[in-house]
């Protein structure tokens, strides 16, 4: 019998019980069992026990799925008929409820079924309305980019990383994998002269900013930024001085161009459409560091296109 092998992370909240919107993950299975793997929970303190919840798309209950709590995977054949499942991560520790994961992603280790939303970063269904927040003319998303055509599900969510001119997203956790399913990173660059809409992620009505757009947030004349923290999320915060309207903008680090190994520095990083003027592999972006804001206001003459940073978009 053929059989979907998946890896799903999860990051613990461990700062309540039983979340209401628990992130679930949606998994299309089209063979007639699936086979999941879990990593640990042991390092967390008082596990009794670790697990998933599943149940078919739009049913009302979940059913729990045991997996062992050791270090290295666990499998257990779930036997799941053809179908469309949603899957959570939780946590069951001993006199304190279920604490459930923040984020999942699942990879797939055998080609062997459908798979819908495949690294699940928080995001949003594509048919989110995003209002937007008018900063210095300029009106910005108010979250960064998700999978391609979608925005994360909350303003302080590091959403998916991009290379330059290229709509393929990364998982901003580990392992690694991107929004087609796919594991194996491309170090090459695009030499395109700018941003093509046709490999834009950004949702219908939004695009990746000009540089020039970047430098209007970057005004201090018009707009104030300080470090702070959304939910516990580093990053930073730019105020429009004639408005108050605020725009958060995490820092998630990178996926390094080499290899796209995840870099979870202090930074944040943001691409523009905008291309250097001399150097074929490099365009100008948005570059910070959540405790200071450094360069030229912020914005850098040039990052290396190969490299994975995330998206703001803004309005058409």
């Amino acid at each position: 019998m053929k059989k979907l092998f998946l890896l799903i992370a999860f990051a613990i909240f461990s700062s309540a019980f039983i979340m209401a919107d628990v992130p679930t993950l949606t998994i299309t299975v089209s063979p007639a069992s699936i086979v999941m793997l879990q990593g640990s929970a042991a390092d967390i303190s008082g596990v009794v026990s670790t697990g998933f919840e599943c149940r078919l798309k739009g049913a009302s209950g979940w059913t729990a799925i045991p997996a062992d709590a050791s270090f290295f995977a666990t499998t257990a054949d779930l036997g799941l008929a053809t179908g469309t499942y949603e899957f959570r991560a939780a946590v069951v520790t001993s006199g304190s409820g279920t604490l459930y994961s923040r984020s999942q992603q699942v990879m797939v280790v055998c080609d062997c079924g459908v798979i819908t939303n495949v690294c699940s970063s928080n995001c949003l269904s594509s048919s989110h309305i995003e209002e937007g927040v008018l900063i210095n003319g300029v009106r910005w998303a108010t979250r960064n980019v998700c999978a391609p055509g979608t925005f994360a599900e909350n303003p302080e969510d590091a959403g998916m990383f991009y290379q330059w001119n290229r709509n393929s997203g990364w998982c901003s956790t580990d392992p690694m994998v991107n929004s087609n399913g796919g594991t194996t990173w491309d170090s090459s660059y695009s030499t395109a002269s700018t941003w093509e809409k046709s490999n834009d992620p950004s949702p219908a009505g939004w695009r990746v900013p000009t540089y020039a757009e970047i430098r209007s947030l970057c005004d201090a004349n018009k707009v104030d930024n300080e470090r702070t923290t959304e939910n516990g999320i580093a990053g930073r915060k730019f105020t429009d001085k004639a408005t108050g309207n605020t725009l958060f903008l995490p820092a998630f680090g990178i996926r390094g161009g080499s290899n796209g190994a995840r870099i979870p520095v202090s930074t944040g990083n943001y691409w523009s459409s905008t291309p250097h003027e001399i150097n074929e592999d490099s365009a100008h972006g948005l570059s910070f560091d959540s405790y200071s804001f450094g360069g030229i206001n912020g914005f850098w003459s040039g990052g290396a296109r190969w490299n994975g940073f995330n998206v703001r978009a803004v309005a058409e």
